[in-house]
């Protein structure tokens, strides 16, 4: 698993990934939080998983282009329940049962993969980078 601690001080990247009903929003982040490339294209949910796993293929490869330096891994959010990378019934996702996304996104490219709910993931990121580091006891409400 990628952690902070595991970075340490090194600067490296990452693919962070939030997939959204409507949009599938993305960026290359570095090891501080710092954006350094980003992008946005429509998820086309109500076209099913097999379109939705393409915008993501689509977006992660709209971001390695031309970028030339070592992404460590890929984290993606995505909405409803998610257990070991297997998104299960998002919510606003047509013909959407149980899509192992960890395992197609790992295969296609080969980085490290996570997989976890998108919620959680913002909280994660607020506790991080975000107000939620400045202080002992933090919630993160959506």
């Amino acid at each position: 698993m990628i952690t902070l601690e595991s970075l340490k001080n090194k600067i490296e990247y990452a693919i962070g990934v939030d997939l959204g009903g409507t949009f599938i929003k993305s960026a290359i982040i570095d090891s501080k939080g710092e954006i350094i490339k980003a992008g946005k294209i429509e998820a086309f949910a109500k076209k099913g998983p097999e379109k939705v796993v393409g915008q993501i293929e689509k977006a992660i490869n709209n971001l390695l282009t031309g970028f030339d330096n070592k992404i460590s891994g890929i984290g993606i959010g995505a909405p409803g329940i998610v257990t070991n990378g297997i998104v299960k019934y998002p919510p606003n996702f047509k013909r959407w049962k149980e899509v192992n996304l960890k395992k197609i996104i790992h295969d296609k490219f080969n980085f490290e993969t996570e997989v976890d709910n998108d919620a959680k993931c913002a909280g994660l990121a607020e506790l991080l980078f975000g107000y939620g580091k400045k202080y002992k006891n933090f919630i993160f409400l959506t």
